[in-house]
């Protein structure tokens, strides 16, 4: 079985065909789930400023819940300390040729991330974070779609 931490393969090689098919001058990417349609303008902006001054950047949000670690038959071992919590979200921005070298890198050695900032931190580079929104859900349940069409009203 491949290292990883249960990222999707379908998802990660298709970011890393669309980089190799990016036209040669571009600097820069971003990457964005099809499935978060309520991302903001302002949202975007700063996630590219980031990426253009870091290197690497992502929105996200601070979790809000407390998270535990489950250990052995269903028992939990450990919180988390939530003050060093975040939800990631997407835009993810890179410049390209960190972005290239850590899908190379992934593919390489068959790990899963999930999200093409794992796959940079995996290389050492530090991702920036930017504040994201609590409006840019993902939309993956009935009821995330019910959500998102009362925030679009």
């Amino acid at each position: 079985m491949p290292e990883g931490n249960g990222g999707c393969a379908g998802g990660q090689d298709s970011v890393r065909h669309a980089l190799a098919g990016i036209a040669g001058t571009t600097s820069q990417v971003l990457i964005h789930d099809a499935v978060r349609p309520l991302v903001s303008r302002s949202v975007i902006l700063a996630v590219i400023d980031a990426a253009q001054r870091w290197g690497a950047a992502v929105a996200g949000v601070r979790v809000r819940d407390t998270v535990k670690c489950e250990g052995k038959r269903g028992f939990f071992t450990s919180t988390l300390p939530r003050h060093l919590l975040w939800d990631v979200q997407t835009p993810q921005g890179f410049r390209r040729e960190l972005i290239e070298k850590a899908h190379q890198a992934a593919k390489r050695t068959g790990y899963f991330g999930t999200d093409d900032a794992s796959l940079v931190e995996r290389l050492g580079v530090p991702v920036r974070i930017v504040e994201g929104s609590s409006r840019n859900i993902k939309i993956t349940t009935r009821d995330d779609l019910v959500v998102a069409e009362l925030w679009a009203k």
